[in-house]
């Protein structure tokens, strides 16, 4: 073989293993995610949806839909429970977002990681009666019918489903990040 030949070879080589670098690069950057990163990212949405709810709940607060005294109280509990949630979601978030991974020591990661998994209980124990009570509320507002009522509950079940599904997979990112 010629030089030429193989400095041809050689720039070809070159130029597939510089290819299969920004592939490997691109692949890793986008399954790389943590079960920090995972938690994060889920508060941070949840944050801005608690949001979302808080002003829903206001617009109907002129009594458009929820109507009389229930409706109010209904609409008050539900930007209650909105901007708490949001807030809630928040202070978890950036409480994950300051865990350095690198800097820290594993048992001061899943420390920090547990007692955010213990805020969240927590606070699941004060806004699941406040859900509860706003539903309710809204119910009675609306003077529910027998079909209504049905549909309420019907919601209520299809919500619940998938709170117990989010809340599972926020468990498992927890003990990802515990180690358990």
């Amino acid at each position: 073989m010629e030089s030429e030949e193989m400095k041809k070879i050689w720039d070809r080589t070159d130029a597939r293993l510089a290819s299969l670098e920004t592939q490997v690069k691109k692949i890793s950057e986008t399954r790389n995610r943590t079960a920090l990163d995972s938690l994060a990212a889920r508060y941070r949405r949840y944050a801005i949806l608690g949001i979302a709810v808080a002003l829903m709940f206001a617009m109907q607060s002129s009594g458009r839909i929820f109507s009389g005294t229930y409706g109010l109280i209904a609409s008050l509990l539900g930007v209650a429970l909105g901007l708490s949630c949001s807030a809630a979601d928040w202070w978890l978030w950036r409480k994950l977002g300051s865990i350095d991974i690198a800097r820290m020591s594993v048992s001061e990661v899943a420390e920090r990681a547990m007692a955010c998994r213990r805020v969240h209980l927590m606070f699941m124990f004060w806004s699941i009666p406040l859900a509860i009570a706003t539903v309710t509320l809204i119910a009675l507002s609306l003077k529910a019918t027998p079909y209504m009522t049905a549909s309420i509950l019907t919601g209520a079940a299809i919500g619940l489903a998938i709170g117990i599904c989010q809340l599972r997979r926020f468990l498992a990112d927890y003990r990802a990040l515990a180690g358990d």
